[in-house]
């Protein structure tokens, strides 16, 4: 004859069965650990900080080409003889803020928000290609 033997458990432990169980029947991405997210959140804030940062010092310099650009051969915006403008040498040391300028104008043609100033050349002349 056989005797079931019964398991008593506490209170506690059936809580802690239950909790596990509801632990091992979520899917694996549904759990998250709230430990670090804190430290998460600022980590966003500051990434959203660096990229606006960013963003308005390539603005800043695309406005600067705005007025020290070659106009005509040889000619400067400003009046300047181009290969003696400073302030456009300056701007061309960095060919990143043209593929920027590209990009941004490219937004600017589909019809979404573009970081373009609205100086930029690109919003007063539809043509003007970076």
């Amino acid at each position: 004859m056989r005797v079931e033997q019964r398991v008593w458990r506490s209170p506690v432990r059936n809580r802690l069965a239950s909790l596990q169980q509801v632990l091992d029947d979520r899917p694996e991405k549904q759990v998250v650990k709230y430990v670090n997210l804190d430290k998460l959140e600022e980590a966003t804030r500051e990434q959203e900080r660096a990229f606006r940062s960013r963003q308005n010092a390539w603005q800043a310099l695309s406005e600067v080409r705005v007025f020290h650009r070659e106009r005509d051969p040889g000619q400067c915006q400003c009046g300047a003889r181009y290969e003696k403008c400073k302030v456009a040498e300056i701007v061309d040391r960095y060919p990143a803020l043209a593929k920027w300028e590209a990009t941004e104008v490219a937004k600017l043609r589909r019809g979404q928000p573009s970081g373009l100033p609205e100086n930029q050349i690109a919003r007063l002349d539809a043509r003007w290609m970076p």
